[in-house]
Parts: structure tokens; C-alpha cells; sequence
């Protein structure tokens, strides 16, 4: 959920919007935020009051993971370096997922690129 957005787009992304769309509802008036007029001008407001928003809701993902870790009490583990066995024909793998499980991958050697 870290770094996940619902909308990606931005001030310049909606103004954008806004001038396609105006072509197409209103072609005699052209949307133009160089020399604004008084309906360009509530456009521009409409994107960034909109931009910020987007940017308030993107946010709540990250908040809602922080709270949902806190609640039950979940913290990152330390980096540990994996361990490795080695046989002669296979290479077996064993990381420790958790101090309940173990999880062993037998690889044949010739398909390890360090070896």
C-alpha cells in the first residue's frame, strides 16, 4: 500500500482536461490560462483546489497502513544475510520465513549463475 496512488494526476494534468473539454462543450469560448478571462481564471482554481485533493486522498493510504500496522502491533524485521547449503548436484535453500516454518527450494547447481 506504501507509495500506491488512486489518481495519479496533477495541476497541469486537470488544466489540460479542462481545455480539451472546453473545446468540445463550449467552441466559441477558449480556454486559455496564459491571458485568463473570469471563467478560465474559476477553471484554474477548479484544477488546483482538485490537485490538492488528489494530493490529500493519496495520503490516506498510507495512513490507513500505518494505523492498520500499529493496531496490531506489526514492525519491519531486521535484514538478515540467507543461508545456503550445498550439495553436489543441487543447491538447497533454506530461509527461515518465521521460527514456525522452514521453507527449503532445492536448485540444480548448474542453473546458479554464482557458481
Amino acid at each position: 500500500l506504501i507509495g500506491m496512488k488512486i489518481d495519479n494526476r496533477k495541476r497541469e494534468d486537470i488544466v489540460g482536461e479542462i481545455r480539451a473539454l472546453s473545446d468540445s462543450y463550449t467552441p466559441e469560448w477558449k480556454f486559455d490560462d496564459a491571458q485568463p478571462d473570469a471563467a478560465a481564471v474559476i477553471g484554474i482554481i477548479f484544477a488546483e483546489q482538485l490537485a490538492e485533493n488528489i494530493r490529500k486522498l493519496n495520503q490516506v493510504l498510507d495512513k490507513y497502513h500505518a494505523a492498520f500496522t500499529d493496531m496490531y502491533g506489526l514492525s519491519l524485521r531486521p535484514a538478515i544475510p540467507a543461508r545456503t547449503v550445498w550439495e553436489s548436484d543441487s543447491a538447497l535453500i533454506s530461509p527461515t520465513i518465521s521460527s514456525r516454518f522452514l521453507l527449503s527450494i532445492f536448485i540444480p547447481i548448474s542453473s546458479l549463475s554464482c557458481v
